[in-house]
C-alpha cells in the first residue's frame, strides 16, 4: 500500500499553484497516526510506502518522528518492506533533520523551481519574500547523505518562460541530475503560454540529446518516461497510480482519500472512508469501478492514448469534475512531450550512442 500523511494543512509559502488548499493551523494527531498505522496492519500489507506530504510536512518534524518509528517498529516486528518518502520545499532543513532523514534511509523529492528568477515566479513565503535560497540551502545540507534525491519543478504559466533555462541552471549547478518537472495542469493556460511551453521543451530536449552525446546521464522524467513508454509500447498497469485501490491519503483529521491531490480540496464525494473505521466500501468501490474507463471519444482513437497519462484520475477530477475525461491542456502536453522524446530516441539510437542504448535497453 502507498499512502501519504498529510501532516499540516498550512505551509511557510504560498505558491501560486498551490492544490494544497486553504493554508490553516491544522496538524496531524499522534492519535490519527497511531490509527492509521492500525488500520493499514488490519488490510494485512507486506508492503507499506508511507510518504510525508503537506502542506510543508517539516512543520511538524517531531510528529514525523513519531510516525517513523512507530511505522518502523510494527513493520519490523510483521516483517512488512518499509519505504520513507518525503515531499518537501526545503527551507526548513538543517542539520539535525538532514542527518536524521539520512538515518532513516528516506527517499527525499525537494521542491525548487529551477534558477531564482523562475522559482520566484511562483514559490514565495507568506509574507512575499523569496524562498530560493533556503530551498537551496536545504538541499545542499541533504543532497551528500540522501539515499535517493530528486528535485521537483513545477512549470507555469507564470514561469514556463524560464523552464529550459532555469532547469539548466539546476542540473549543472545543484549537484542534483535528477529533475522531475511537474506541469501546473490547474492553471489556465492560453495558447500563446503553451506554444511557449512547447519551444522551452524543445530547448531542454536538445539539452538533454546533447549531454547523452558528450556521455553524460540526466535524469529528466519528461524524456525519459516516453521513451521508455516507446519501447514498452505504453504504460504498463503498475506504472500507473493505485487510486483509491493500492494508494491512498490521510488527511490531518484522519479521512481516506484515493490520491494526496484530493486532501486539499477536502471534496467529500472523494472520502473513501477513515482511519478509525477503515474504508467507505460502497464509496471506495463506486470509485475503482469508475477508474480506467476513458469519456473522451478522441482519447480512443488518438495513436498516442497507451503513452499517455490520461490514466491520472486526480489530474483529470481536478480539471474536468471527471476522473476519466482528460483536460486539452493535458492533452497538448502529452503529444509535445512524446513527439520531442521520439526524436531524441530515434536519433540516439541511429548514432549507435553507447550511454543511450545501454541505459534504456540494457538495464
Amino acid at each position: 500500500m502507498d499512502i501519504s500523511l498529510t501532516m499540516t494543512r498550512n505551509c511557510n509559502l504560498r505558491c501560486s499553484y498551490c492544490y494544497a488548499g486553504e493554508k490553516l493551523n491544522v496538524t496531524i494527531s499522534k492519535n490519527v497516526i497511531d490509527k492509521t498505522l492500525e488500520f493499514l496492519l488490519r488490510e494485512e500489507n507486506n508492503y507499506i510506502q508511507l510518504g510525508f506530504f503537506g502542506g510543508e510536512p517539516l512543520l511538524e518534524f517531531p510528529l514525523i518522528q513519531y510516525a517513523t518509528e512507530r511505522f518502523e517498529n510494527a513493520c519490523r516486528e510483521k516483517q512488512i518492506t518499509l519505504v520513507k518518502t518525503i515531499t518537501t520545499n526545503g527551507t526548513l532543513i538543517n542539520h539535525e533533520i538532514a542527518r536524521w532523514l539520512a538515518e532513516h534511509d528516506f527517499h527525499l523529492a525537494v521542491s525548487v523551481d529551477g534558477h531564482q528568477k523562475m522559482h520566484d515566479q511562483v514559490r514565495r513565503y507568506s509574507q512575499g519574500d523569496s524562498s530560493w535560497e533556503d530551498s537551496l540551502k536545504g538541499l545542499e545540507l541533504i543532497k551528500e547523505s540522501a539515499n535517493d534525491l530528486e528535485i521537483i519543478t513545477v512549470v507555469s504559466p507564470a514561469n514556463v518562460d524560464y523552464l529550459a533555462e532555469g532547469v539548466i541552471w539546476l542540473l549543472e549547478n545543484s549537484g542534483v541530475n535528477q529533475v522531475t518537472i511537474n506541469p501546473d495542469f490547474y492553471s489556465k493556460w492560453t495558447d500563446d503560454k503553451l506554444f511557449r511551453l512547447k519551444e522551452e521543451y524543445a530547448k531542454l530536449g536538445a539539452y538533454y540529446l546533447n549531454a547523452f552525446r558528450n556521455n553524460k546521464y540526466l535524469g529528466l522524467n519528461i524524456f525519459e518516461n516516453k521513451i521508455i513508454t516507446h519501447l514498452k509500447n505504453g504504460y504498463e498497469e503498475c506504472d500507473k497510480c493505485g487510486f483509491g485501490l493500492n494508494e491512498i491519503a490521510v488527511s490531518p483529521e484522519g479521512q481516506i482519500f484515493p490520491c494526496e491531490r484530493l486532501v486539499g480540496a477536502n471534496d467529500k464525494t472523494m472520502c473513501i472512508g477513515d482511519v478509525f473505521q477503515g474504508f467507505n466500501l460502497e464509496k471506495r468501490n463506486k470509485i475503482l469501478a469508475r477508474r480506467g474507463k476513458l469519456a473522451l471519444v478522441e482519447c480512443h482513437d488518438c495513436v498516442s492514448r497507451h503513452r499517455c497519462v490520461n490514466w491520472c484520475h486526480c489530474i483529470n477530477y481536478g480539471i474536468t469534475g471527471n476522473m476519466n475525461k482528460v483536460n486539452a491542456t493535458l492533452c497538448f502536453h502529452e503529444k509535445t512531450i512524446i513527439e520531442i522524446s521520439d526524436q531524441i530516441g530515434e536519433t540516439l539510437f541511429k548514432e549507435k550512442n553507447s550511454l543511450f542504448i545501454s541505459h534504456f535497453y540494457l538495464e
